[in-house]
């Protein structure tokens, strides 16, 4: 085992040692504008729970009092009677009947452990935000959060299943500003995009933004079969594109969860669902400890469409500018090497079409109207009429092109032309 592999499992032993052994853990939240609408925290020392809104500054919209743990400190074991501390969510509302002087008969069920929980072993389940029938007493609880029922059913229009963060620490601050929170904010907003883009350039640095040990230990694949099995579908697809929504960067004790909305693209395979990326500090860099994916039937077309339909526009803008200059190497750029172009097949015919037409039409003039952009199986279909002028020709029709997303930009796979 070489010495950085070493240090990497000391780091974690040491975060292990000080979480279990740290008397008091603090969650700090400031006004940042990839906080979620409305988040649940609980600062255990004062018993209180809070229902929190973000609007461009974070409000306390409700708080009341709750009960945690009949034990101090954060929970490790089954049975231990002590409540979870870190970021969960709320994933789903308990059907069942319930004992009414323990639950108040209405439930909802978080997800402990996390995948961070069970990067340090903690064991244990059933950690629900339940009411109560009987009086609420202070660190009355196996583990749970408990409050009134009449006042869970006051906050339940803002649970969001599975979206809803629940922020659980011995200490909750709710500050106006706080340097380091921000920094690591901008940081970690920098590494998803990031993330991102090397994941849809199938490059090698996607790999860089994990941390492997940790990884393999929070996920159901090692590391090494995570890569392969990327590394593979890198291979396989002409093209992936990857397009997120409503970027969540949600701050624990000691690690970071951003979520987003996410829209996954190729030419056999589409996706949709919820992302979480779990981030902790690892040699003095945030790295990805464990993900989660939760695929759901959200709707992101418009939304994603619309992204790509300003950059297809400029891409077409760029592409009639290098035909009107007759650059063929530009112009070659902006072509699949198996590309069709009505009757030319392959971009070597196409490249040799052009250069013939090129030597003969003098000054070239192209200009679109009526742009259509909607999705196609192969990535993106554009329709457009297309009125072309040369010295020695002139022509008007319905031109249709199909692209897909191509590292920052994209390349034509198909090109039909109609006269009118």
């Amino acid at each position: 085992m070489n010495r950085k592999r070493l240090k990497i499992i000391g780091i974690i032993i040491f975060i292990f040692l000080y979480v279990q052994f740290s008397p008091a853990q603090s969650i700090i939240l400031i006004p940042q504008k990839h906080l979620p609408t409305y988040l649940i925290a609980v600062d255990k020392s004062k018993q209180r729970l809070f229902l929190l809104e973000y609007n461009g500054s974070l409000n306390i919209i409700s708080q009341m009092c709750c009960s945690t743990g009949s034990n101090r400190g954060d929970k490790f074991l089954q049975g231990d009677e002590k409540t979870p501390e870190g970021i969960y969510f709320i994933t789903r509302k308990v059907k069942r009947p319930l004992d009414v002087s323990l639950y108040g008969n209405l439930a909802y069920a978080t997800n402990y452990p996390n995948p961070v929980d069970r990067l340090f072993d903690k064991d244990g389940s059933g950690i629900w935000l339940h009411g109560r029938g009987k009086k609420l007493v202070p660190h009355d609880t196996r583990g749970c959060i408990a409050v009134k029922t009449e006042n869970l059913k006051k906050i339940e229009k803002y649970l969001k299943l599975k979206y809803t963060p629940l922020l659980i620490a011995s200490h909750i601050f709710i500050k106006t500003k706080d340097k380091k929170i921000q920094e690591e904010i901008y940081v970690l907003k920098a590494k998803v995009l990031n993330w991102i883009t090397h994941w849809k350039n199938k490059d090698k640095f996607f790999f860089t933004y994990y941390d492997p040990l940790s990884f393999s230990k929070t996920s159901r694949l090692s590391f090494k079969a995570f890569m392969a099995q990327k590394q593979t579908t890198f291979s396989r697809y002409k093209w992936i594109d990857i397009f997120i929504s409503q970027l969540n960067i949600i701050p624990g004790p000691y690690y970071y969860v951003t979520s987003f909305f996410e829209l996954y693209r190729s030419p056999v395979f589409t996706s949709k669902g919820l992302k979480r990326l779990y981030w902790m500090k690892i040699n003095g860099q945030f790295k990805i400890v464990a993900s989660e994916w939760i695929q759901m039937p959200i709707n992101l077309d418009a939304e994603y469409l619309t992204y790509h339909s300003d950059r297809l526009v400029a891409f077409l803008k760029k592409w009639k500018s290098a035909w009107e200059h007759k650059n063929d190497i530009v112009y070659a750029n902006y072509y699949d090497k198996n590309a069709i172009q009505n009757s030319y097949i392959g971009l070597n015919s196409i490249i040799k079409h052009k250069k013939s037409i090129w030597r003969k039409s003098g000054n070239i003039k192209i200009s679109f109207k009526n742009i259509n952009i909607v999705l196609h199986k192969k990535g993106f279909l554009i329709k457009f009429i297309q009125k072309y002028v040369s010295n020695n020709h002139k022509d008007i029709g319905n031109k249709i092109l199909i692209v897909y997303p191509f590292k920052n930009s994209y390349k034509i796979i198909e090109e039909r032309w109609f006269p009118l």
